[in-house]
């Protein structure tokens, strides 16, 4: 997305009325060099943002002997400015310790505090590190969806499923008004990753591709924020159809885009999978 913003960026400074056939070519040789060093400077960024977590599990944490590490998504909010509080989640495999022959997986949140990036480069002093492994992330998730929808739920092993068609309810009587429409719950219940996330709630991966069946809270006003705990470091808010995590220690707050949420749930099955 950065690389096509930078790509639209040139040619809307480009006066086509007027050039001539080799000024044409030699703005395309232009944005072909614009575009390539942004290419380069974005896969610079991330080796550098890889080489401070694989730094911080080597300092942070001795008893891990065998690793792997990926970043997970760069972008993850919603802001232009590379300046502003950001959170880039890692994937962390630890295969020190094998229980049944497989490796344990875990989140690495690296927090960006605002000026964390300056003419200089990165200023390490505005980063830090969060470990969550499989379970407290799994708790992350359940918290998450317990704050944005309406509807209560025990277990993140056992979200239940709506639906708008009262044919297909099985307690009519009980219903959530949820953006001026009434669901109902069908009586069937999913695990956590049999379903995936959409801006408006959580839709079916096999039997209901692409159809809502756990729906979000609609906020009335754009600047309305649902605040929820999850634990000492983080508080959670909920605000235009987005997940924020609020630093407690650094009182700043980041946005994690539901296409980042895709990504972490997509990197948690593996611990069941594998």
């Amino acid at each position: 997305m950065k690389k096509l913003l930078i790509l639209i960026i040139v040619l809307s400074n480009i006066n086509y009325t007027n050039a001539q056939d080799g000024d044409g070519i030699a703005a395309a040789l232009g944005i072909a060099a614009v575009v390539g060093t942004a290419i380069a400077s974005q896969e610079n960024l991330e080796e550098q943002f890889e080489y401070m977590a694989a730094n911080y599990i080597l300092g942070e944490r001795p008893e891990i002997s065998e690793f792997s590490l990926k970043v997970i998504k760069t972008s993850t909010g919603t802001s232009k400015d590379e300046s502003n509080v950001s959170i880039i989640p890692f994937g962390l495999v630890d295969c020190s310790n094998k229980v049944d022959d497989k490796c344990s997986y875990e989140i690495i949140m690296m927090n960006l505090s605002r000026g964390w990036w300056n003419e200089y480069g990165v200023d390490f002093t505005k980063v830090q590190f969060y470990t969550y492994t499989y379970e407290q992330m799994l708790d992350f998730f359940q918290k998450y969806l317990n704050l944005v929808s309406p509807v209560p739920f025990k277990s993140i092993y056992g979200i239940p499923i709506l639906t708008k068609s009262k044919n297909k309810a099985k307690d009519q009587s009980e219903s959530y008004l949820i953006a001026g429409k009434e669901w109902y719950k069908t009586g069937e219940y999913k695990n956590f990753f049999q379903l995936k996330f959409s801006n408006s709630g959580l839709t079916g991966i096999k039997n209901y591709t692409d159809k809502l069946v756990f729906p979000f809270k609609k906020l009335k006003l754009g600047d309305t924020y649902l605040v929820g705990s999850y634990n000492d470091e983080f508080k959670l808010v909920y605000n235009e159809k987005r997940i924020g995590l609020y630093n407690l220690n650094n009182k700043e707050l980041s946005q994690l885009n539901n296409s980042t949420l895709v990504e972490i749930q997509k990197f948690l099955i593996q611990q069941i999978s594998n």
